[in-house]
């Protein structure tokens, strides 16, 4: 039970970062850029993110895959 407990907190443990990073970052927005809309906010900021996300997990798969195929 412990054990599938913590394989599943691992599991979810990038995402809960991925959720905060939105968060922060709009917030970030919101309060430095004012003229901005809060439509616009949540685009930037989620977009912003997902993107950056897919590359670090583009070159995390990346670098797992080649040590897996040379061991």
């Amino acid at each position: 039970m412990k054990n599938s407990t913590v394989r599943i907190l691992k599991l979810l443990l990038p995402f809960i970062w991925l959720l905060a990073v939105v968060l922060f970052v709009s917030y970030k927005l919101i309060t430095e850029y004012n003229e901005l809309e809060s439509w616009k906010i949540i685009c930037l900021s989620v977009g912003g993110t997902l993107i950056l996300s897919m590359l670090l997990a583009f070159v995390g798969l990346n670098i797992f895959f080649k040590k897996k195929g040379t061991s």
